[in-house]
């Protein structure tokens, strides 16, 4: 009995040790699959919502899992964009190609009516010269060596006769090699037409591909932005009064904000060398007129809090000590110039302002909606880490300075660089914005209320003020 058993278990152990070493890829699941899972889940919370089951946080919920699917899209969009770099790839070297065989083909034409006039003359040479041979008849090269009167006639029509016949030879040699040097270069043709038929079959191929998967990146942006305006209009909604949702978004950002602890370089905390010059606007900012509807300044009020409206600051511009000018942007001694290069700017929240504020909140000031659409500036030169959405971030822009030196740029209403981009201190990078979690809410009647720039600064993972980074 002791003995099955033991085999019992020896087997089952096996059995353990045979799927503990399997795959996780044989289980992982598809795209489409988690996108249905997401999908699933916020059709039955909706389900619940509307018949009056649903939990005080669930359109969160639905927001969660929509940020799920956000990222899924996007990441979807990033392969097919890689794809069709390297299909591009593929067909800038097909055309290359292309050109090179075509120029080939050119050239071999234009030698082709060269060779053939050169095996006309020489085939009329030798034509004439068989002709001569024909009339003399076949005894003519004996009766001429043999009708000499001495020996010194005879070496000399032998030497001319030599000559002659090496002629002759010489005569059907360039004919029968420019034959075959014009048949080369007609082969050559032919194959280098051949190759381009081919590389042209191919080139339309990876176009068509290349279109295909611009049609896929077209609809995974249509359903990436359909879910980003769902969850908007989600946190549009809800009221930050309610202790419940703060902590579910204080969370959430915290959350999100882990991936960027590790992300970029690591260092000394200081910028790397500026340069001496700096990218200027393309136009000189003005301000926009106040809207027909007036009201009051754009402020901003604690992401995640219910709190009262902070106290505005306004900045100090006599310049720190030791700052400089680059440009047209005044720049710190740190090395950073403002992200908003305004003369109306003012702080609306500075570091700590309000509850686990870490960064600065920027507007301008003017009617309500002023600030909306204003020029983004990168505060240094650096590489963008992420540029993407998140429901309470908003879009926001991450750059990496070097030294462990990063910055973001959050709320935005558009981004104008992508991951991986190389950016210029003072160049253009996104436009002020009230996406994600802002204060005032935006409504249908002020769309723009709420707009501002929250600017942090990050040193080896953890944010820090940014006020003495700034001139």
């Amino acid at each position: 009995m002791n003995g099955i058993l033991g085999r019992f278990f020896c087997i089952a152990f096996s059995l353990t040790l045979v799927f503990s070493v399997l795959p996780f890829n044989a289980y992982a699941l598809t795209d489409e699959e988690q996108l249905k899972i997401l999908q699933d889940k916020i059709d039955g919370i909706k389900a619940e919502r509307d018949a009056g089951k649903a939990t005080k946080t669930a359109e969160l919920d639905i927001v969660e899992a929509q940020q799920k699917q956000i990222e899924i899209y996007d990441n979807q969009i990033v392969s097919l964009n890689n794809v069709i770099a390297e299909k591009e790839k593929i067909k800038e070297q097909l055309d290359g190609d292309i050109v090179f065989l075509q120029k080939q083909i050119d050239e071999a034409s234009g030698r082709i009516d060269e060779q053939t006039e050169n095996i006309q003359k020489t085939y009329a040479a030798l034509a004439e010269r068989m002709r001569a041979v024909y009339v003399a008849g076949e005894s003519s090269t004996l009766e001429v060596l043999l009708t000499s009167t001495d020996y010194e006639t005879f070496l000399t029509r032998l030497e001319l006769m030599y000559r002659i016949s090496k002629h002759d030879n010489e005569l059907v040699s360039n004919f029968k090699d420019a034959v075959e040097t014009l048949n080369e270069t007609k082969n050559s043709i032919m194959n280098n037409q051949a190759d381009i038929e081919q590389k042209r079959a191919q080139n339309e191929t990876e176009k068509a591909e290349i279109e295909t998967q611009r049609v896929k990146i077209k609809s995974l942006l249509s359903s990436s932005q359909d879910k980003k305006e769902s969850s908007e209009n989600i946190i549009r909604s809800i009221d930050m009064s309610d202790a419940d949702a703060v902590e579910r978004l204080s969370a959430a950002e915290k959350e999100y904000d882990k991936k960027f602890e590790s992300m970029g370089s690591t260092g000394s905390g200081e910028l790397p060398t500026q340069p001496t010059t700096t990218e200027k606007p393309t136009e000189k900012p003005t301000e926009k007129p106040a809207e027909p509807e007036g009201g009051s300044e754009a402020t901003t009020k604690p992401e995640n809090s219910g709190g009262s409206e902070t106290t505005t600051q306004k900045p100090d511009n006599s310049g720190n000590s030791g700052s400089s000018e680059i440009g047209n942007y005044p720049v710190s001694a740190k090395g950073m110039i403002r992200p908003l290069q305004y003369s109306n700017v003012y702080i609306s929240a500075g570091w700590y302002g309000y509850e686990n504020h870490q960064g600065i909140d920027f507007c301008t000031t003017g009617a309500t909606g002023n600030t909306y659409g204003k020029d983004i500036r990168a505060a240094a030169d650096g590489t963008v880490l992420s540029a993407e959405y998140h429901y309470s971030w908003g879009y926001n822009v991450y750059i990496d300075h070097g030294n462990g030196v990063r910055t973001r740029y959050a709320h935005c209403s558009k981004m104008l660089v992508s991951v991986g981009q190389k950016v210029k201190q003072g160049q253009k990078i996104a436009e002020v914005g009230n996406s994600g979690n802002v204060y005032p809410k935006p409504t249908a009647s002020n769309p723009h209320a709420g707009a501002h720039l929250h600017f942090e600064v990050w040193i080896n993972g953890k944010r820090v003020n940014p006020a003495p980074w700034l001139p």
